[in-house]
């Protein structure tokens, strides 16, 4: 389970960034 709770982890923290990225890019 610790591997599966790191991914989910992981993949909230790429989304979190990709949101931000999207965020600068449109101002």
């Amino acid at each position: 389970m610790e591997l599966t709770t790191r991914t989910i982890a992981a993949r909230k923290h790429i989304a979190l960034v990709a949101h931000d990225h999207r965020k600068q890019a449109l101002l």
